[in-house]
C-alpha cells in the first residue's frame, strides 16, 4: 500500500498525527490547575496504534517519551484485554508497576474506535497532584502501599459520562482534592480532543491509508536507528557508579551498565546493578525501558520524530527482582533518581566508542526540593518545587551549558520567582551561577546554580538530591577535570539546626527559615592547558572562572586592568603546570562573590579508582548483584 501512496499524502497523515498530539498538549496545559503542570510541564502525551506502537509524542518531560506503550499494553491486559473496551470510555491508571511512574503520575487514555474495532489510543501521563500516601512526596517509603491510593486501570468515563464514584474516591484520598480532580478532568478533555483529530484523519483519507502511513513511519524510524547503531564500533562498553543510598539505608547502591553493539543491534544489560532495595529508589520495568530509550535517542537519532520503530533494534536486560526490574509492592516513589543516573551512565559508556561526540558528565541529578505551604492570608495549601540548575558537560568544540535542568526532564522550566512569590509565601533571596563549579577543560563544564529561599509561612519540605557524595564525582572526559563540587541541599543554614540533606521527608519549616539548593556543574572536556587563553579571560570577566583558577588550573597570565593576555608568560606558566602535574580543583563562590558557596565546601577528594570504568571489549558473562 505504501508503494502506491504519494509521498505528500503520507506526509500529511504523519503530520496530522503529530498535530493531534500537539493539540492534546495545548488543551491540557491550558486547563491544568497546578503550576507543576502548566509551568513546569510535568507531563507526557502519546498517540499509539492498536499494537501499542508509539506514533507521535508531544514532549513535556523527556523521560515520559516511549513509556506509554508498555503502560497501555499492561493496562489493557490488566482490564481483561481489548475486548473489555467500548467506545466512549476513558481509562485511569496510576499503578507504578503499570504506568512506570509514581502514584501521583496518573495515566488517562482513550481507545480510538473505528467500525467497532480499536485502531489506537490517545494517552496522557501527568503529575496530577496528590493521591494520599504517607506524605505528599515521600522519599523514605518501604512498600508501595505507603505511596498513595492506587487506581489500577479503571474506567473513569462510561459511554461519554464521567464516573463520579471514581472522582469521589479520588477527592477523599487527596490533600489537594480540587486541583487533583481538576487535572484528571483536564486530561480527559485532552484525550477526547486527540481522539477526534485521529478520527478526522481516518475519515478523510481512509483507514487503509492511515495504517499504511503509520507503518511507513515506523519502518523509516527503524532504518534511521539501525544506521546510527551500525556507525558505532562493535563491542561491549561498560561503566559502574554508585547512588548515595536508597533513602532508608545509608549504604551506596551499585549501578552497572554494559552496552553491546553488534551490527545494527544494541543491547543494554543492567544485570550488574544492585538487587531490589528497601527504600523507594526501585525503578519499575517500564521506567527502565523508557530511560534506556531516551538515553539512546540522545546518541542515535535526536532529530527524528520519536516512534516505536527506533526501539526495534534495542534490547534491555534487567533481572526480575533487581533495582531496574523490581516486583510490586517494592517501594518506587523516587525510582526516577535511579533512572537519571543510569541514563547518564549509558551515554558515558559510549564515549570511548564515539570520541568527540559524547559530552563529559552533567551535574548528575534533579536536585529537587518540594515544599508544601499554607498561605496565611488565604489558608490554601500550595506546592513549591525547586529543581537545581545543573551544568552540562563540555564536549568537542563546545563548553557545557550553564544552569539548566537535567536532560531527563529537559522539557520542564524553572518556575519564575515572580510566580512563586505571588502565589506562595516564599521569598527567593538569590539565584546565581557558582564560580568555578564547572570542570576545567579545553571545553569547560557548564556552571551550576545556587538558589536561596526564605519561607514566609509554615509547612514542610521534602528533598531529594543525588551525587552529594564526593566519592561519586561528576566526571570529565578526555583529560578534562571532574566538576569540583557535588550537589547539596541545606536547610536552616548558618543556624544550630543546619541540615545538609540528600533524601529526607518531611522536614517541618516555619516563617523565617531558609533553604539553599546548590547544584553541581558539568565535567570538563580535554586538557585545561589547551583552552584558549582568550576564553579563559572572558570566563574570568563573566565571573564563571576565578582569577586563581585561571592561573592555577588553566595557566593563563593576564593583566586584570586591561584584560589582555601575556602570551609569553602564559606559555611558561603552562609548561610549569604540565611538568608538575599540580593542578588542583578551584574553590570558588557564586559568580557574585568569592569564597565557599553556601552549603558547600571545597573538596580535594580523589575519585574512586573504578569511576568511571569505561572500557572496550567483551564483558564476561559472570554477573553479580
Amino acid at each position: 500500500m505504501t508503494d502506491q501512496m504519494d509521498p505528500i499524502t503520507l506526509t500529511v497523515i504523519r503530520r496530522g498525527v503529530l498535530a493531534a498530539a500537539e493539540e492534546m498538549r495545548s488543551m491540557f496545559k491550558r486547563a491544568a490547575t497546578l503550576a507543576i503542570l502548566y509551568e513546569f510541564n510535568d507531563y507526557g502525551i502519546s498517540i499509539l496504534d492498536d499494537e501499542f506502537n508509539l506514533l507521535a509524542d508531544a514532549p513535556g518531560i523527556p523521560i515520559f517519551l516511549g513509556s506509554l506503550d508498555t503502560c497501555l499494553e499492561a493496562t489493557v491486559a490488566e482490564m481483561g484485554g481489548v475486548e473489555a473496551l467500548k467506545p466512549g470510555e476513558v481509562i485511569l491508571n496510576n499503578h507504578p508497576y503499570l504506568t512506570a511512574g509514581q502514584p501521583p503520575d496518573a495515566v488517562v487514555a482513550e481507545p480510538i474506535f473505528v467500525d467497532g474495532k480499536v485502531i489506537g489510543y490517545c494517552a496522557l501521563r501527568a503529575h496530577m497532584g496528590d493521591v494520599g500516601g504517607k506524605g505528599m512526596y515521600p522519599v523514605d517509603t518501604t512498600e508501595l502501599f505507603q505511596e498513595g491510593t492506587i487506581f489500577p486501570g479503571v474506567k473513569i468515563v462510561h459511554d461519554g459520562e464521567i464516573d463520579n464514584t471514581i472522582l469521589r474516591i479520588l477527592r477523599a484520598n487527596s490533600r489537594l482534592p480540587s486541583e487533583t480532580v481538576g487535572n484528571v478532568l483536564a486530561a480527559v478533555s485532552a484525550v477526547n480532543a486527540g481522539t477526534k483529530r485521529i478520527l478526522g484523519l481516518v475519515e478523510r483519507y481512509g483507514l487503509d491509508a492511515y495504517r499504511a502511513a503509520i507503518a511507513k513511519s515506523l519502518d523509516d524510524s527503524e532504518l534511521i536507528a539501525r544506521k546510527a547503531i551500525e556507525a558505532i564500533p562493535d563491542g561491549t562498553y561498560s561503566i559502574t557508579d554508585y547512588l548515595d543510598n536508597n533513602g532508608v539505608e545509608s549504604d551506596p547502591v551499585k549501578i552497572g551498565v554494559d552496552v553491546t553493539i553488534a551490527g545494527s543491534e544494541i543491547t543494554v544489560d543492567l544485570s550488574r546493578s544492585a538487587g531490589v532495595q528497601k527504600g523507594p529508589i526501585n525503578c519499575p520495568w517500564g521506567y527502565t525501558l523508557a530511560t534506556v530509550r531516551l538515553a539512546l535517542k540522545r546518541v542515535l537519532c535526536p532529530d527524528a520524530s520519536p516512534t516505536s520503530g527506533e526501539h526495534r533494534p534495542m534490547t534491555v536486560v534487567a533481572p526480575l527482582g533487581s533495582l531496574f526490574n523490581p516486583e510490586s509492592p517494592a517501594p518506587c516513589f523516587i525510582g526516577a533518581w535511579s533512572s537519571v543516573r543510569m541514563g547518564d551512565m549509558l551515554v558515558l559508556a559510549l564515549a570511548q566508542a564515539l570520541p568527540g561526540r559524547i559530552p563529559a558528565g552533567c551535574g548528575g541529578d534533579l536536585v529537587q526540593c518540594d515544599v508544601w505551604m499554607t498561605n496565611p492570608e488565604t489558608n490554601r495549601t500550595h506546592i513549591f518545587g525547586d529543581t537545581g540548575g545543573i551544568g552540562t558537560g563540555g564536549f568537542e568544540g563546545h563548553d557545557g551549558m550553564n544552569g539548566v535542568i537535567h536532560n531527563i526532564i529537559a522539557g520542564c522550566e524553572i518556575i519564575p520567582a515572580e510566580m512563586i512569590e505571588t502565589r506562595i509565601p516564599i521569598l527567593r533571596r538569590r539565584m546565581e551561577f557558582v564560580t568555578d563549579s564547572g570542570g576545567a577543560g579545553t571545553f569547560r563544564g557548564g556552571l551550576g546554580v545556587v538558589t536561596e529561599q526564605e519561607f514566609l509561612g509554615d509547612g514542610f519540605a521534602n528533598v531529594v538530591a543525588e551525587k552529594t557524595n564526593p566519592d561519586s564525582p561528576v566526571p570529565g572526559l578526555n583529560g578534562g577535570a571532574d566538576a569540583p563540587y557535588n550537589n547539596s541541599i541545606t536547610l536552616f543554614p548558618e543556624t544550630e539546626r543546619e541540615l545538609r540533606l540528600g533524601k529526607k521527608a518531611p522536614v517541618d519549616v516555619s516563617s523565617g527559615d531558609r533553604m539553599i539548593v546548590s547544584a553541581a556543574g558539568g565535567g570538563g572536556y580535554g586538557s585545561p592547558l589547551d583552552r584558549s587563553p582568550l576564553s579563559v579571560v572572558s570566563d574570568v570577566r563573566n565571573g564563571y572562572v576565578s582569577a586563581e583558577a585561571a592561573d592555577g588550573i588553566y595557566g593563563v597570565v593576564f593583566d586584570s586592568s586591561t584584560w589582555t593576555v601575556d602570551e609569553d608568560a602564559t606559555v611558561e606558566r603552562r609548561k610549569t603546570l604540565a611538568g608538575s602535574g599540580d593542578r588542583q580543583p578551584a574553590r570558588g563562590g557564586s559568580a557574585r562573590e568569592q569564597g565557599s558557596p553556601a552549603g558547600h565546601g571545597g573538596s580535594d577528594r580523589t575519585p574512586r579508582d573504578h569511576f568511571p570504568t569505561i572500557r572496550a571489549g567483551h564483558y564476561s558473562d559472570v554477573r553479580d548483584s
